[in-house]
């Protein structure tokens, strides 16, 4: 590797990049957070015992804010420009913070899935919850948003995604059936589109309203951990808890599965 560094005394569960990628924000088992120079490449900051229990997820909101997670249902605000002073504590969920994502919204900047199958609407500047949804039975586990971002689909632990529609999460109004198991992560890969991960180690590729699945790209072995789209490219990263990175090119997958199509249609004649 380019760098290798120790920036937590437990696992890293989590890391994004800022906007201009010039820093890595960090976060773990060890309840801290770390600040990474990406030019330097050295850690610029750390806040230890950020949280009392180990952090889940974290977000960013702008070039200011950090939005982190944790075990316990505790979610925390964060000042960049304050060399990330403590903003804003919010205890809202009754189960561990699963996902976090932040977005260029007036009112809607940052929303939320915990394990006591619950989504949420944040205010990031103010630290406050704007809406939740009814508890569901599930616990949510991931989300993504489709539909040029007016439909927010979650991942459960049941293996069934609920949609619900930007600025009304009270109540799901779409279900999408299908995976057998868990499904512990997902990405959106297009307006359309999204690519699941779940514990029974299979990424699929399915279209949102109106609802397919598309196809299988391929297994991990144990489950999935994480799935990334890559809009430039096309491709897909998957890894998961065999210990193995995959890269798939979603458009041969495209193509193999239309050449099969024909195939059938030839046996038919």
């Amino acid at each position: 590797p380019k760098a290798e560094l120790k920036v937590h005394s437990g696992s890293c569960r989590t890391s994004q990049f800022t906007a201009k990628g010039d820093r890595l924000y960090t976060a773990g088992g060890d309840c801290g957070i770390s600040v990474v120079d990406v030019a330097t490449e050295t850690v610029s900051g750390t806040v230890k015992s950020a949280h009392s229990h180990a952090i889940n997820c974290l977000g960013i909101h702008g070039n200011n804010i950090i939005i982190t997670g944790d075990d316990d249902g505790y979610t925390k605000g964060w000042d960049m420009r304050q060399g990330l002073k403590s903003i804003w504590s919010l205890e809202e969920h009754g189960d561990f913070i699963s996902d976090i994502k932040c977005y260029d919204d007036e009112k809607v900047s940052a929303l939320v899935t915990s394990g006591d199958g619950t989504l949420s609407s944040y205010d990031a500047r103010k630290g406050k919850v704007i809406a939740m949804c009814d508890k569901m039975e599930d616990e949510f586990l991931c989300f993504s948003t489709v539909k040029k971002r007016q439909k927010i689909v979650c991942g459960t632990s049941s293996g069934v995604l609920e949609i619900f529609s930007w600025g009304m999460i009270g109540r799901p109004d779409g279900r999408f059936l299908g995976h057998p198991e868990s499904i512990d992560t997902l990405c959106s890969i297009d307006d359309d589109t999204i690519c699941t991960g779940s514990s029974d180690g299979y990424v699929r590729v399915l279209s949102v309203h109106p609802n397919s699945m598309d196809g299988i790209l391929g297994r991990h072995k144990g489950g999935v951990e994480s799935v990334k789209s890559y809009a430039h490219s096309g491709d897909i990263l998957s890894c998961g808890h065999d210990g193995i990175v995959r890269l798939w090119d979603l458009a041969a997958s495209k193509q193999e599965d239309d050449d099969d199509d024909d195939d059938s249609d030839d046996s038919d004649d």
